[in-house]
């Protein structure tokens, strides 16, 4: 749950906190996590958990940033974020996970399922996984929009590859233009101390 604090005890560290929702629960010091001590505040935004029983109390609260609303022109888009979270095998298949994170802070679990057999047949390092990847998500959000929102599970097709190593050959002959054309060009002499 997301609320403020409504009310803190400068000398406990515990308050109350009054969610989104209108509820308004108890907190004590040894509910707040521990990098987040000194960020208390009264009217400070807290994300929470709530501990059931006969006196509800917050548990796991947690300082929420507060990012200003930029004032945006409506014909530019804030880039997205993502973040690599990791991968789990599954048989002849791989699973990468990913976040995809706002400039509000709101986070969306994505998934992107390869099949091994595509790595073999493209000829794509293991290690380009994530890569190849984000390649194929970010231009999955180039398509979509901003306010579209993806679909959280995506399997890679054999076209997705195929567009992914293309691009990388691309980009190799570009850098590879510019590696001759650096050799090419002679270094300026030096004076002769005499």
């Amino acid at each position: 749950m997301v609320g403020r604090i409504s009310l803190l005890g400068s000398a406990t560290q515990s308050g109350i906190i009054k969610a989104d929702n209108g509820l308004s629960v108890r907190f004590d010091h040894s509910a707040v996590m521990a990098y987040d001590v000194t960020g208390l505040a009264l009217d400070q935004l807290v994300s929470f958990d709530i501990e059931s029983g006969s006196n509800p109390k917050a548990i796991n609260v947690c300082v929420r940033k507060e990012h200003p609303v930029p004032v945006r022109d409506e014909g530019r888009h804030d880039p997205i974020r993502w973040r690599y979270m990791g991968f789990e095998q599954r048989g002849e298949a791989r699973d990468y996970r990913f976040d995809q994170v706002s400039a509000g802070g709101d986070t969306i679990h994505l998934v992107v399922e390869i099949a091994m057999t595509l790595f073999t047949k493209f000829h794509v390092h293991i290690q380009d996984g994530p890569a190849l990847c984000l390649h194929a998500l970010n231009a999955d959000s180039k398509t979509a929009g901003v306010s579209c929102q993806l679909q959280p599970l995506r399997a890679l097709t054999a076209s997705d590859v195929q567009i992914y190593v293309e691009s990388k050959t691309l980009a190799g002959a570009g850098s590879h233009r510019n590696r001759q054309t650096r050799a090419r060009t002679p270094a300026p002499e030096t004076p002769v101390d005499e």
